[in-house]
């Protein structure tokens, strides 16, 4: 579901000027130029999730898979370093929170 979902954000294109395309534009602080997918409108940092089911006329019906795509979306394309630092925050987090179990008298 969340492959199919992502493949959706991907291959779904709002061209400026439609009104899938006005509504994009009311949640953006520059306004399209040229056509993008809702993945490309995703990544950027005033969209969600929940703007690109206004845009496109639906959404994942399993909240969780909504919220899955939302986060990798965002966070796994076209940013790999973003990746790299996130993940290395993630595994210090994790160590952090196992020392203090095993300090805990």
């Amino acid at each position: 579901a969340i492959a199919a979902e992502r493949n959706r954000l991907e291959t779904t294109r709002i061209h400026p000027g439609t009104a899938a395309g006005e509504t994009a534009n009311s949640f953006l602080r520059q306004l399209m130029t040229r056509d993008q997918s809702l993945a490309e409108l995703l990544r950027r940092p005033e969209i969600n999730y929940h703007h690109i089911a206004d845009m496109a006329d639906g959404q994942a019906e399993d909240s969780n898979v909504a919220d899955q795509v939302d986060r990798t979306v965002r966070v796994n394309v076209g940013r790999p370093e973003t990746n790299g630092a996130i993940h290395i925050l993630e595994r210090r987090y994790a160590l952090i929170r196992f020392s203090i179990t095993l300090n805990r008298p």
